[in-house]
């Protein structure tokens, strides 16, 4: 799509969208946390009575080599995504050595424990009828034989079992200020303790970039408003999302609940 300035780009769409504030926000993989919190503060203060976020993200139009160099702009370009094949998942394989070296981490405790939390989100991914992996593969054994032709090394430690998907998708999230809930009565609506991407994740689920904090924050609202259908938790009254954007140099938590 040869176009900026999307954000006013609404009134091309229908009329009613004249004297509309609206405007489109950039910050890599956390685009839709900023356009989320641009939308919480202008609701919370009253400035308006409802905004809707709209997020997406369309990646798969070009083969692989030629979009993740477009992601790379989202990193260091010069250092960290020029003539650089896959650049962020590179970047995180680099993440995973310095974690090893700065705390002392056991190496095997680590990866094992890193090919666990792969084997639970892809399994979670299959409970969830809008992701992307629910009929692929993945079990403890292929996800520790890391090297391999079926689990290739991407960087360092990190095989292609660590990574998040590449995915097309959206989302729309509304929000509502407390007064226009009010006066309009719109009422709210798997094991373990601390159930962790019931979803299936980035790597279960898929990952649109720019669209992954809003599909993040919208699976924290099915899940404390009963409304995740095959992956709803027995008990979710709260939930918290951490996004993290670029090279972790944006990062976004948000913890929505029932009160």
């Amino acid at each position: 799509m040869n176009q900026g300035h999307l954000g006013s780009l609404l009134t091309e769409i229908n009329p009613a969208f004249y004297g509309i504030p609206s405007a489109r926000y950039e910050a890599a993989c956390a685009s839709s946390s900023v356009a989320l919190d641009a939308a919480i503060t202008k609701t919370s203060k009253g400035d308006y009575d409802v905004a809707i976020v709209v997020d997406w993200e369309l990646l798969k139009t070009v083969e692989s080599k030629t979009g993740d160099d477009f992601l790379g702009y989202a990193a260091y370009y010069e250092t960290e995504g020029k003539g650089i094949d896959f650049p962020f998942p590179k970047l995180f394989g680099k993440l995973a050595d310095e974690i090893i070296k700065k705390y002392g981490t056991d190496e095997k405790r680590f990866m094992d424990a890193l090919a666990k939390i792969s084997v639970i989100n892809y399994s979670n991914g299959k409970r969830n009828p809008n992701a992307q992996t629910r009929k692929w593969f993945m079990d403890q054994d292929q996800a520790e034989s890391r090297g391999m032709d079926t689990n290739p090394l991407v960087d360092g430690r990190l095989a292609v079992s660590d990574c998040s998907q590449v995915t097309d998708g959206a989302t729309v999230v509304v929000l509502a200020s407390e007064k226009y809930v009010k006066e309009h009565t719109i009422k709210n609506a798997f094991d373990g303790t601390k159930p962790i991407n019931p979803s299936g994740g980035l790597i279960g689920c898929g990952y649109p970039v720019g669209a992954s904090g809003a599909r993040m924050f919208l699976d924290l609202y099915k899940q404390v408003a009963g409304k995740a259908k095959g992956y709803q938790l027995k008990k979710a009254n709260n939930g918290m999302m951490l996004n993290i954007g670029g090279s972790a140099t944006t990062n976004y938590v948000f913890i929505v609940g029932n009160e």
